[in-house]
């Protein structure tokens, strides 16, 4: 969805990779709707575009064209195509969240809350895994109903802020699966008379453009996104000419930017 800043980056590191080497980008934002992205699809499979770079997890192809699509010249950047020997290009999401952990907990915190994101991906599964494996490091108990949220969005950030913060025992810090997330949740706790960091640090995921001019900036993962989007593409054109990767999985690093919306605990 082209709503999410994070992609647009991504995006225009495929469009530049790909220009360099004399391709045209065909771009399709399918808004979360399986129809769309089974038609995009399609295009590799009718000779209209010579190869796919998925940006979701989902595997894009109908059920009809299953069967071709597993032979179609694919790369998954981001997320991860789950059951499919495709390519793919990815953030150490498992390292990142750790590493976010960590630097809370060093900070005192040891309520962690966590606003996810889209529940089905592989990102969330490594991003809680990370999280928790820091948390079990330190000999720290994660309760159940820390755990919240399930979308990209502002919207998201601003409800599941309220549900945290409205709990008998609330987080005195908030990890967000993503900058829109953190921004919204953000927002949600000035409004509900919170001092961030001052009664609830909130950090992010992505770095997207904006995040150091949010009042206070936020502290984030950085993803290499533009690079990921160049990498993407030149994976693909080496599956398109016959020459498959012999290691499917490539693993970008990370990098914590420390901003103002995280601080020691102050509970």
């Amino acid at each position: 969805n082209l709503v999410n800043p994070f992609f647009l980056r991504v995006i225009g590191g495929i469009e530049q990779a790909a220009q360099e080497a004399g391709y045209t980008v065909l771009l399709g934002d399918t808004q979360g709707k399986p129809e769309r992205e089974h038609q995009y699809a399609s295009m590799v499979l009718t000779a209209r575009a010579d190869g796919l770079i998925q940006l979701d997890h989902s595997f894009p192809f109908s059920p009809e064209d299953a069967e071709l699509g597993e032979k179609a010249p694919m790369v998954s950047v981001c997320d991860r195509v789950v059951g499919h020997k495709y390519p793919f290009i990815e953030l150490d999401n498992f390292g990142a969240s750790r590493a976010m952990a960590h630097y809370l907990m060093a900070l005192g915190h040891r309520r962690i809350a966590v606003i996810a994101g889209q529940r089905s991906s592989q990102i969330y599964r490594d991003r809680c895994g990370g999280l928790l494996r820091a948390l079990e490091e330190e000999d720290i108990t994660f309760d159940d109903e820390w755990l919240v949220g399930d979308a990209y969005c502002y919207a998201n950030g601003e409800a599941s802020i309220r549900q945290l913060m409205s709990l008998s025992q609330p987080p005195t810090a908030v990890v967000c699966f993503n900058d829109d997330i953190a921004i919204g949740a953000i927002r949600e706790a000035k409004a509900l008379g919170l001092s961030v960091p001052g009664d609830v640090s909130i950090t992010g995921f992505d770095n997207i453009q904006v995040s150091p001019y949010i009042d206070p900036p936020l502290t984030t993962i950085d993803q290499p996104a533009f690079e990921m989007g160049r990498r993407s593409v030149e994976v693909l054109i080496n599956v398109i000419e016959g020459n498959i990767p012999s290691r499917l999985r490539e693993i970008l690093p990370y990098q914590l930017i420390v901003r103002g919306s995280a601080g020691p605990v102050c509970q």
